[in-house]
């Protein structure tokens, strides 16, 4: 029979509580998502910050092989200086325009000399994939500037009362943006008093997603206030919303105010100086054409909704400003309404 001396006994007990005690540490740190912290990781892991610099840029080009080069070359224009049409041709035909090097963005600014360079630094996550390139750019009436990257990403840890994000990659996650507003605006990049610096661009709504297959003429639409509309998407539902956003934040906020409601397939829409609108739709089922027939909308600056003509298959229609309010020149069938 084996007998065990006291002071083994007390080293083999001392052990065990040594060991009991490190596992209990670690199951508390393993259950500590409480307070986010494993949410808080993920967003970080994921994280890409953007530093945009239009510092000494006479214009806008993306080198990538899409139409949209040829739209951001259309507002290569917004600093009120003519650019090098012969250095920017050249520099869309040469293998440059498609090898963006270690500079995972599609957007380049362009100098007055017509030489390309960099608008973006980036700090990334360890697992943050490449950054979505830039598809749609609004420039507002007052000079603001919106891009719509192709998907949305990471862009922040925490949401705007300082707490973590669930699937801080989903779509629709306080976290993650796709479409962006810089924060200064053009004129003051133009003036010198803007400055490059990280996160100097906010998002405008994580909410909905936006892509360019919804829209049926420019992605960005403006009134003459510099308010922005726009037609977006539901990550995991079907249909459009087409919103109104004001320039201007209400307690640190952008305002959306739905303008044509999910229920209405849009087809084609434009947004007056006065902020009126006119829109071709029909209604929807489950996000798809209903079949009942197009018809041909105006809702006034005041919100009020009049149907100018129904039951027509192919609306062209270009808004005027009239002496007494918004008016339109359209092709289609009688209207069924006088009042616009």
């Amino acid at each position: 029979m084996r007998y065990f001396s006291t002071i083994f006994l007390k080293q083999a007990l001392m052990l065990i509580v040594l060991l009991l005690s490190l596992a209990l540490v670690g199951c508390s740190k393993n259950n500590g998502g409480d307070d986010g912290g494993d949410d808080i990781d993920e967003a970080s892991d994921n994280l890409v910050s953007i530093k945009l610099d239009l510092s000494n840029s006479a214009g806008l080009l993306t080198t990538d092989s899409t139409g949209s080069a040829r739209m951001h070359r259309k507002n290569a224009r917004y600093l009120g200086i003519e650019p090098n049409e012969r250095a920017l041709a050249l520099m869309q035909r040469s293998s440059a325009a498609t090898d963006s090097g270690d500079d995972e963005s599609n957007l380049k600014k362009v100098d007055s000399n017509g030489d390309v360079s960099s608008t973006m630094e980036m700090q990334k996550g360890r697992w943050a994939p490449s950054l979505p390139a830039i598809s749609s750019i609004g420039i507002s009436p007052a000079k603001e500037a919106y891009f719509q990257f192709e998907r949305n990403f990471v862009y922040r840890t925490t949401d705007d009362s300082g707490k973590s994000c669930d699937d801080p990659w989903s779509a629709s996650s306080p976290c993650s943006c796709q479409l962006f507003k810089l924060k200064s605006t053009l004129s003051e990049w133009a003036d010198g008093s803007a400055k490059p610096e990280f996160d100097n661009m906010e998002c405008v709504d994580n909410e909905h997603r936006l892509d360019s297959w919804m829209a049926t003429g420019a992605m960005f639409q403006f009134d003459s206030s510099s308010n922005v509309y726009f037609l977006a998407g539901f990550e995991n539902a079907q249909g459009t919303v087409l919103y109104k956003v004001s320039k201007e934040k209400v307690d640190g906020k952008f305002q959306k105010t739905e303008m044509v409601n999910r229920s209405i397939c849009v087809r084609d829409w434009r947004v007056t100086k006065n902020g009126g609108l006119f829109y071709v739709g029909e209604n929807c089922l489950d996000g798809q054409w209903s079949g009942d027939g197009a018809f041909f909308r105006y809702v006034s600056p005041e919100g009020t909704l009049t149907e100018v003509a129904r039951n027509w298959w192919d609306y062209n229609f270009e808004p005027i400003e009239g002496a007494s309010g918004d008016q339109v020149l359209f092709f289609g069938p009688d209207p069924d309404s006088s009042e616009v």
